[in-house]
């Protein structure tokens, strides 16, 4: 059975992804007043916002604690 592996290179990139996901809920926040759809801006941010954390907090958490295959390491 072939395991995918998640290296750090893998988490840093999803720590980007986090990022930009909450800079796209911010820029609907920042546009919010201006809207003519407010309700499904307000789902863009709660949907933006709440992958964006929970992404950037379990790649964060993977990263501190180290849990990452290292892809240095032999078989």
């Amino acid at each position: 059975m072939d395991k995918r592996k998640t290296t750090k290179s893998t988490l840093m990139i999803r720590v980007l992804l986090a990022v930009y996901l909450l800079y796209l809920a911010y820029g609907l926040i920042k546009d919010y007043s201006t809207s003519n759809y407010q309700i499904l801006v307000t789902m863009g941010i709660a949907v933006f916002g709440i992958c964006g954390i929970a992404i950037f907090m379990s790649s964060v958490i993977r990263l501190v604690r180290g849990r990452y295959d290292d892809v240095n390491e032999t078989q």
